[in-house]
């Protein structure tokens, strides 16, 4: 009977220790963040408030964040203010202030203020994709000149089909065609003359037999004998 008193005792202190610990995990886990009505990222853009292009400055990219709030060159303000804004007006909860909290001194002890800052930021929160200028332009100071330089013009190495050349760049353009000029011969313009007119040989002829005829006398033929030489009838 002892024995099954002390069995029963122990399993009993072996439950409640077990069901201890077991409300123990309960009650340190903790919820995800949730940041209510805000989207708690930080902006690193020029041109802010007005301010130059070239002018970089740090705002919460949330605008329920950033009502109310200037652009500033110092990290530190915007971080506090997005953490003051998680806590009042956009309705966050505790897990939420809390890590804003710990991303705002590790964004202090940084020291940085670029925009590796609001890289930090923004991955610290939850949102390491979001972007540092969301409203467009250059991403740091000077991309626009840095840029203009990776794009200045190369000089030119032409390839060759005879060796190989490592650094070419491009083949030499082909030569230019030359059009060739061609000036016509001028043309000479023949002279046509008048052809003579030839007489015509009937006239001729029968001139010549009016003229022959003149020079014949004339010896009448007979109807009763033969005469050679006559030349016509009387």
């Amino acid at each position: 009977m002892l024995v099954k008193s002390t069995a029963v005792a122990l399993m009993v202190a072996v439950g409640s220790a077990n069901a201890a610990v077991i409300y123990g995990k309960e009650s340190v886990i903790r919820e995800d963040p949730d940041f209510g009505l805000c989207l708690p990222t930080m902006k690193f853009e020029g041109g802010l408030g007005g301010r130059p292009s070239m002018d970089f400055t740090f705002l919460p990219s949330d605008p329920l964040c950033a009502r109310g709030q200037q652009e500033a060159s110092n990290p530190n303000i915007i971080t506090n203010r997005i953490c003051d804004q998680l806590s009042t007006v956009c309705g966050a909860n505790r897990e939420a202030v809390v890590l804003c909290r710990e991303a705002q001194a590790k964004i202090r002890s940084l020291g940085t203020k670029d925009k590796s800052t609001a890289d930090t930021w923004n991955t610290l929160m939850g949102f390491g994709y979001a972007l540092t200028n969301p409203d467009g332009g250059a991403a740091v100071p000077g991309a626009v000149k840095d840029d203009l330089k990776k794009r200045a013009p190369k000089p030119i190495i032409f390839c060759s089909a005879t060796e190989w050349i490592d650094e070419c760049t491009g083949w030499p353009a082909p030569e230019p065609v030359v059009k060739r000029e061609v000036v016509a011969a001028p043309v000479k313009k023949r002279d046509v003359g008048t052809a003579p007119v030839e007489k015509r040989d009937a006239e001729v002829k029968r001139s010549e037999k009016k003229a022959k005829r003149a020079d014949i006398p004339f010896i009448p033929c007979s109807a009763t004998e033969w005469i050679d030489t006559c030349t016509g009838w009387q």
